[in-house]
């Protein structure tokens, strides 16, 4: 018996963190009947996983532009996601892959369809909130969560013993913040602490859910009272087909209309994120979607 070919889709150039994920796998990766191929556009993380081994097979996602109209959106949605999955089909023919594995949205709605049209094993690998209707109305093999509440969507719609799944918290490696410590260490009331701690940071991608919106709000109320406190934002937009800069746009205008300009920072894309976390002090989450998302770990451990 040969190899198991496996196929990890992922549709996006950057590193975030299903992309982490998939690349700290590779790096704990034992079992030699494994064979790993990565499908994503080229970039950053195409380029990481080629240096740990991985065959990439390089391909660009079919987008649509967000401002479209409602109905127009999912109507293009439904059709470029069929195209991508006869488009995918051909390279599973050609590579002879045995599973398909997806991480977002698009991802799983092009896994289903290929296990619909390829009957091809697939699993869906859930790291945030889906609308019900994916879970409703498509299906893999099996899912496997990140955290234990986001199962609570397949009770809601009486699913959990129609599906197969577990849950499987993310992880990361600690050893690589042992270095980091930018935090002081003696105990210090919030006043006193506020002033030490010069530097805010957000990291991750550039997205409404991600609220950055609530971050600079929260920003314009702090430098009232601490006017020397800096605020860092890392990451770039997730799709730069799709988003064409239109949210940076409109965060630097937010900034502007806050009167942040000299206290905000869009420092765009930074790998390895062990970098970011020696720059600040204090790391905030504002995003509305997260399960257990890999940066809050990674600031944990630094």
């Amino acid at each position: 018996m040969g190899k198991i070919k496996v196929l990890y889709i992922h549709e996006v150039s950057r590193i975030g963190g299903g992309e982490t994920w998939f690349l700290n796998f590779i790096d704990g990766l034992q079992n030699p009947d494994i064979e790993p191929i990565l499908l994503c556009p080229e970039g950053p993380f195409a380029e990481a996983a080629r240096s740990k081994g991985v065959e990439v097979i390089p391909y660009k996602f079919r987008f649509y532009d967000i401002s479209s109209h409602r109905l127009l959106k999912y109507l293009l949605f439904g059709f470029f996601r069929v195209w991508d999955s006869f488009a995918i089909g051909r390279i599973i023919k050609r590579y002879n892959i045995n599973l398909v594995h997806t991480v977002n949205t698009n991802g799983h709605v092009i896994g289903s369809l290929i296990r619909t049209f390829y009957s091809k094993k697939v699993v869906w690998h859930i790291h945030h909130d889906h609308q019900k209707i994916l879970y409703r109305f498509f299906k893999p093999d099996y899912m496997v969560f990140v955290a234990q509440f986001r199962i609570k969507k397949l009770q809601s719609l009486r699913l959990e013993n129609k599906r197969k799944y577990s849950v499987l918290y993310n992880g990361i490696d600690t050893s690589l913040y042992e270095k980091i410590n930018t935090f002081e260490k003696q105990p210090l009331n919030v006043s006193r602490r506020m002033i030490r701690l010069r530097r805010i940071g957000y990291v991750g991608r550039l997205l409404p859910e991600k609220g950055l919106e609530t971050f600079l709000t929260a920003a314009s109320l702090i430098i009232k009272k601490y006017p020397d406190i800096k605020f860092n934002i890392y990451g770039e937009e997730i799709y730069d087909e799709v988003l064409k800069g239109q949210y940076t746009a409109f965060l630097k205008q937010k900034i502007s209309e806050l009167g942040l300009d000299d206290a905000v920072r869009l420092c765009g894309f930074v790998f390895p994120q062990t970098e970011i976390f020696s720059s600040i002090n204090i790391f905030v989450i504002p995003s509305y979607m997260e399960s257990c998302p890999m940066v809050i770990l990674e600031s944990w451990a630094a």
